[in-house]
């Protein structure tokens, strides 16, 4: 065991009475300790009220010149707007591809709406930054669970925070920021699993999760099932899963007219092989890097609208600027640091470990394939690729990790924020 593997011993486990041997090796029971337990807790929230903070402000600041159709990347902000606040509207349809996001999310902001007196923007605004801090709080504790210490969850979650894919989507209208929550709580149940087992119901019901706000997501829970359970197990758990989710679509169909069952594609296949998406270059690049530094933003023209937009689908590495650069370099190295260390310990790593990586790899893949603005759906893969880029926190080396983590997040922090400012000017 390595130095940084006694410390996540020695922090974070203390040895029970309980083990489970199914990943290959006894893994102690998770306990804390009183006093890092409220430290936790005390982190935990930090990073709640920062996230909400950030996400409202950023909304205020953003609201309302990048939320024109289809300009943000795309977006379909004034779909979900609508689809959040009228119950009646037929862009309910797009519960093929979100199956619970109306049953979910609209009642909130009805009721923030009807019984709090809030005007419609304001109750979104207030959705989705309670939606942040949720969101920033899970990830704390995945981060705090898989990583040797406290200070680097404290430094991969403002990472998280930092990032481009944070600060550009968790302060819209959009459905990846929920998405992204469902599918870190399927994380956090593997890292939990691996300390504590639970049944199979627990498991079904984290894979019926992931699949709520996104039809793809559901590839979380999946890995889920495969890594705590055999095949034929895992199997039936997620036909069981998809089973219940299909069975509150009929519920949200009666409430909401215009919704429609899921896996009725066909609307989509237009974004498969995508011509105007460019490569698998340009694609990669906006998974592998896009998402965590905002490179060069470009404005070219949206095909159904004819309006300019703003996209990074062919922005170069490197492009953003000096800060950008420098960022660049420190998250392409600390990326590939943490490949290989979670190649070199890939059995020792635990569950939560492997479902992330899996989840960061049919991720890339599904987005080489499908999306003509790779950078839109960022959310839903960028927190897996910042844990696995933290497995570099774990050997020899871990100190030099930590040092350009430190570094990382102060570059992200500035160029993200000064390319958000030139993504509102340019549609100013």
């Amino acid at each position: 065991m390595d130095n940084s593997e006694k410390i996540v011993s020695s922090a974070v486990l203390e040895p029970g009475a309980g083990t489970d041997t199914a990943g290959g090796g006894a893994m102690p029971v998770f306990r804390r300790a009183g006093l890092t337990l409220y430290v936790d807790l005390a982190l935990a929230s930090s990073f709640f009220f920062g996230a909400f903070v950030l996400s409202w402000q950023t909304f205020s600041y953003l609201e309302p010149i990048a939320f024109k159709p289809e300009v943000w990347f795309q977006a379909d902000i004034g779909r979900v707007e609508r689809v959040l606040t009228d119950r009646y509207s037929g862009f309910h349809e797009r519960s093929r591809i979100h199956p619970l996001f109306s049953l979910v999310d609209t009642p909130i902001v009805y009721g923030l709406m009807r019984v709090g007196g809030l005007d419609a923007t304001t109750s979104i605004q207030l959705l989705i930054a309670l939606v942040a801090g949720l969101w920033a709080t899970l990830f704390y504790v995945c981060c705090r669970l898989l990583l040797p210490t406290t200070w680097d969850a404290i430094l991969l979650t403002a990472l998280g925070a930092a990032s481009a894919s944070f600060l550009f989507w968790a302060t819209v209208p959009e459905t990846f920021l929920f998405g992204s929550v469902t599918m870190l709580l399927c994380a956090m149940g593997a890292a939990i699993y691996d300390r504590r087992p639970f049944g199979s119901v627990g498991l079904g019901a984290l894979a019926a999760i992931s699949l709520t706000m996104t039809v793809t997501n559901f590839m979380a829970g999946v890995f889920l099932l495969l890594v705590c359970r055999p095949l034929r197990t895992a199997a039936q758990i997620a036909i069981n899963a998809f089973f219940a989710i299909a069975i509150l679509q009929i519920v949200q169909n009666l409430i909401f007219p215009e919704a429609r069952g899921m896996l009725d594609l066909r609307s989509e296949a237009r974004f498969v092989f995508d011509r105007s998406s460019g490569g698998v270059p340009d694609k990669a690049r906006a998974v592998l890097s896009h998402s965590v530094v905002m490179p060069e933003i470009q404005t070219p023209i949206e095909f159904d609208t004819k309006n300019m937009m703003v996209s990074v689908q062919t922005s170069p590495l490197f492009s953003a600027g000096l800060w950008g650069k420098l960022g660049t370099a420190l998250w392409g190295t600390l990326l590939i640091a943490g490949v290989v260390t979670l190649a070199s310990r890939w059995r020792q790593a635990g569950r939560a470990v492997q479902v992330c990586a899996l989840v960061a790899v049919a991720q890339l893949a599904l987005h080489l394939v499908y999306g003509d603005q790779t950078f839109l759906y960022s959310l839903h893969y960028m927190p897996f690729l910042l844990l696995v880029a933290g497995q570099s926190l774990y050997g020899k080396h871990a100190t030099i990790g930590r040092v350009l983590l430190a570094a990382l997040v102060v570059c992200c922090a500035v160029n993200n924020a000064l390319q958000l400012i030139e993504a509102k000017t340019l549609l100013s």
